[in-house]
């Protein structure tokens, strides 16, 4: 059995870019932070996590950039909502047949299909 390490929140996960920093990216790696990103907010959501959905992935799901301006942290960007890792970790067991994925590499791009 794991040990709990205490509260966890979608900030905890979560990387954030300037515009400045966003710009120096590769197109490749704005995908992947975007699909990464999308995906870490899915799989909180799948294990029962109630959160207001932050900006930057509305931003992401809009397909806007998501940098923001530096020193500034909106409030919605990461509600104050957290949840025990244990609590995690139960419902992920709970979910775990109820969600599958399937991972296949073509010309070395990885696709993903999640069913659930």
């Amino acid at each position: 059995m794991s040990k709990s390490v205490g509260p966890v929140s979608f900030k905890d996960v979560a990387v954030d870019f300037t515009q400045e920093e966003w710009q120096q990216l590769e197109p490749e790696q704005k995908t992947t932070y975007r699909d990464v990103m999308l995906e870490n907010y899915r799989h909180l959501v799948s294990v029962g996590c109630h959160i207001i959905k932050p900006e930057v992935i509305i931003k992401l799901e809009q397909g806007e950039e998501p940098w923001i301006v530096e020193g500034e942290f909106l409030p919605q960007s990461y509600p104050e909502e957290v949840w025990k890792t244990d609590d995690l970790g139960e419902r992920v067991q709970e979910n775990e047949g109820r969600y599958s994925r399937q991972t296949v590499s073509i010309n070395n791009k990885t696709l993903i299909e999640e069913r659930g």
